[in-house]
């Protein structure tokens, strides 16, 4: 339908946008160009050369995130933590996008870099994003460094500053 002409209407006007897990999943030709722009990524399931036809990838593995980029707003008081998690990463991103700040990134098993598992980007007009693909088991939440991602990510992009040791959650 027209939920993403709707879309488009808030983020000309500025509007924030936080996609967490399965969200970052989007059609290539009708939302992938619209997530590129709005939160700088998305879960490209249907122009790899894979068998199945992704780009993207998903593993579930325990690994220990970390900050990718430690002065990000979105990274204050955040440590690496151990996680299991299921992971969707090698994300669709714009080649040389110099809006989007990687927030957290992993090793993941079999890969031969690092994976950005969360991201953000800062876009013209004054509107953020920020994708998670984190959120797959539901005991994750009980972890203080998982919530404050999830926590500064919706903080910041509702252009709120994050507090210092970011947002509390206890």
């Amino acid at each position: 339908g027209s939920r993403l002409d709707v879309l488009q209407k808030q983020m000309d006007r500025g509007c924030g946008l936080v996609a967490l897990h399965w969200t970052v999943f989007v059609p290539q030709d009708r939302g992938g160009p619209q997530f590129l722009d709005w939160i700088g990524g998305y879960f490209d399931y249907q122009s790899g050369s894979a068998a199945n036809k992704w780009f993207s990838k998903i593993q579930t593995t325990e690994t220990t995130p970390r900050p990718a980029t430690p002065t990000h707003p979105i990274c204050r008081g955040v440590e690496p933590f151990k996680l299991r998690e299921e992971y969707y990463y090698n994300i669709r991103f714009r080649e040389n996008d110099k809006r989007l700040s990687p927030i957290l990134s992993t090793m993941i098993p079999n890969e031969a870099q690092e994976q950005v598992v969360a991201w953000a980007v800062q876009r013209e007009g004054g509107g953020r994003g920020f994708g998670f693909t984190g959120g797959h088991f539901h005991w994750n939440w009980a972890y203080d460094d998982f919530r404050k991602v999830a926590l500064n990510g919706i903080v910041w992009t509702a252009k709120i500053d994050v507090p210092a040791d970011g947002v509390p959650s206890k």
